[in-house]
């Protein structure tokens, strides 16, 4: 099983292909560590920009619109928690629920097309840690 899980790790078939493969994680490994020590997001700071300065984001009284985001990984959830918690609206003004189980018994987005009812997941869902 062990081994299964090896051979499943890598698409290298030789010695030379696996070290090729190892240069190039070496490689992502220092970008990735470059962007995170810009402190630059470029996503968070498009999506910064959207909910603040997007007249879209806000009804005729000036109040906040409702905004769904789909994240994945809880990691996303709770940076994307913590940012938003930086912006200048009010608590009163954003809530945030983590709805995980209803998207692992229930078709994919990607398979297929699904019309969830969105009060109801709403209301399974629960607050981020």
């Amino acid at each position: 099983m062990e081994q299964e899980v090896v051979d499943l790790a890598s698409a290298s078939r030789s010695i030379a292909e696996l070290q090729v493969e190892i240069s190039l994680l070496q490689e992502l490994e220092e970008l990735a560590l470059k962007v995170r020590r810009s402190g630059t997001d470029k996503k968070w700071e498009e999506l910064s920009k959207l909910l603040q300065d997007n007249v879209e984001m806000f009804n005729a009284a000036g109040h906040r619109r409702k905004l769904l985001i789909f994240t994945e990984h809880r990691d996303t959830l709770n940076y994307l928690t913590a940012r938003i918690s930086t912006l200048e609206a009010s608590a009163d003004d954003c809530e945030i629920r983590y709805i995980h189980k209803p998207f692992q018994q229930e078709p994919d987005f990607a398979a297929t097309s699904v019309n969830y009812n969105l009060q109801e997941l709403w209301q399974r869902g629960i607050e981020p840690i």
